[in-house]
């Protein structure tokens, strides 16, 4: 199938109840069709779903192909809206998030990782740089995937 209709259809399914102010952030397909800046709102939409798919972390599967012992992960869309210093819009993101405390240890995973940092050590790596005078950089990803292929 293809992504494009799949999304589109989503979108055009959702009825607008609720209104939305200029520059808000929406919380559900039906204020995302609701806002003055829709079109901004369902590209970045698409775009998520574009990496999900591209990263192989995403199918969109049809129910009958779903195992009769296994369930759906229910998901929901975060919708944020980026600002510039001056609370001009600079960037529509949208990220689709799974709803991970449904899942059943040992049947929908094995293991639990997630490597995180903590203050003191970015203060201290960004003191080791000032000190040395080295540059530092920083990077936007678009997607990050944790066991991705580098």
């Amino acid at each position: 199938m293809d992504l494009d209709y799949l999304v589109s259809q989503l979108c055009f399914k959702a009825r607008a109840k609720l209104k939305i102010s200029k520059n808000s952030e929406p919380t559900s397909w039906q204020q995302v069709l609701k806002s003055p800046d829709k079109d901004k709102w369902i590209k970045a939409i698409f775009s998520e779903f574009k990496q999900l798919a591209l990263s192989g972390t995403f199918l969109f599967l049809p129910l009958i192909q779903l195992p009769k012992d296994r369930k759906i992960l229910k998901n929901r869309l975060v919708l944020r809206l980026k600002k510039d210093q001056h609370n001009n819009p600079l960037k529509y993101k949208a990220r689709l998030v799974a709803k991970g405390f449904m899942q059943v240890e040992g049947l929908d995973y094995t293991e639990t990782f997630a490597s995180t940092s903590i203050p003191p050590t970015w203060r201290v790596l960004l003191a080791i740089a000032a000190y040395k005078d080295w540059e530092i950089e920083q990077v936007d990803f678009i997607g990050a995937f944790l066991n991705a292929d580098l």
